[in-house]
């Protein structure tokens, strides 16, 4: 049973290119929750598409320009037997995602194989169905997920890395679904219909044993993500709290019907190094307050909530970084002390 209680839940992606200092560091700040490290300055098989592209058909990957399309010419119908024969006799190892594009996942193995920590829950992450079909173009620099195709392969792709994590580690898990681009959700520049998104969702957590989790650090469309399967919503509640409180009929129902809010109050930006502990509770107390207006019991709000980071730190300063993991930790408990 997942614990909220206003402990804390991390974001994938660290600066360190250290992985026992990455895993260490987690151990320190999330030893309830941890989760494996993403390192994309060690290489760029750890960039956020490029980790997860391992069993897309036909997928070009340039490792030194970081750069990966899906290349229309070279997907024949023997790749595309070979990808729908393994989802259809659930090959998971098909579709793992193997050491040379990621170490934090194995070097974690091996810490929990010498049972070297404790924990109650681990976390797990994968970059969203939309955000990857956004991202990922064909050779002619179109976006993939406008194709039919294309699209119900990177679904069945991320549903199996998010499987294979499970199975790895041979237990339930948390997963988010990283998904940048659905601040773009609405605009010019991604239209497709509501209907399609949801169902993309959907799938992704179709055949999961624990939590599925979806991150957006930026303004979108709460409602659309509220209409799907999601269990854990991952918002920058120091940017945009505002805005997501729009939704606090759709949140009430959402909460009541056992969901969790991962309330991403720990600025991974400059401001690391001006906000106090105690300016952070204060915005965290506003939106209780305009949640409980709108009904909702402070206790269940409680109870099903977890504290994080706004976003990953992949891009930050050493230093910084580490505020943020430390300012996460301290917040949770200075928090859980006043209100659980």
């Amino acid at each position: 049973m997942l614990r909220g209680d206003l402990n804390v839940l991390g974001i994938g992606s660290m600066p360190f290119t250290d992985i026992n200092f990455s895993l260490s560091t987690i151990f320190e700040n999330y030893k309830d929750y941890p989760y494996w490290p993403q390192l994309p300055n060690i290489n760029n098989y750890e960039n956020m598409y490029i980790q997860y592209a391992e069993g897309m058909p036909a997928i070009k990957i340039d490792i030194q320009k970081a750069s990966i399309f899906v290349s229309r010419k070279e997907l024949d119908n023997s790749k595309r037997e070979e990808f729908y024969n393994n989802i259809i006799e659930n090959n998971i190892d098909y579709f793992k995602i193997s050491e040379t594009f990621s170490k934090g996942i194995y070097e974690l193995y091996k810490y929990i194989e010498n049972n070297q920590i404790t924990y109650e829950m681990l976390k797990g992450h994968v970059t969203g169905p939309v955000s990857f079909g956004l991202t990922v173009t064909d050779e002619n620099k179109r976006s993939i997920i406008y194709d039919d195709e294309l699209r119900d392969m990177v679904v069945s792709l991320i549903n199996m890395k998010a499987k294979w994590q499970e199975k790895f580690f041979n237990e339930k898990m948390i997963i988010f679904f990283d998904e940048p681009y659905m601040v773009s959700y609405g605009s010019a520049f991604f239209n497709l219909p509501e209907e399609i998104i949801i169902d993309m969702f959907n799938r992704a957590f179709e055949g999961l044993n624990g939590y599925s989790g979806i991150h957006c650090c930026g303004n979108t469309d709460w409602s659309l993500i509220l209409k799907t399967n999601v269990q854990i919503i991952n918002f920058d509640a120091y940017q945009y709290m505002d805005n997501f409180l729009l939704y606090s009929e759709e949140l009430k129902d959402f909460l009541e019907k056992g969901g969790f809010l991962a309330w991403g109050l720990v600025p991974t930006n400059e401001d690391i190094n001006k906000i106090s502990v105690e300016q952070l509770e204060a915005i965290f107390k506003k939106a209780i307050e305009s949640l409980t207006l709108a009904g909702v019991e402070k206790e269940l709000i409680f109870k099903q909530s977890f504290i994080t980071p706004s976003c990953g730190t992949g891009s930050m300063k050493i230093e910084d970084a580490i505020k943020v993991f430390s300012t996460n930790k301290l917040l949770s408990e200075h928090l859980k002390e006043k209100y659980i």
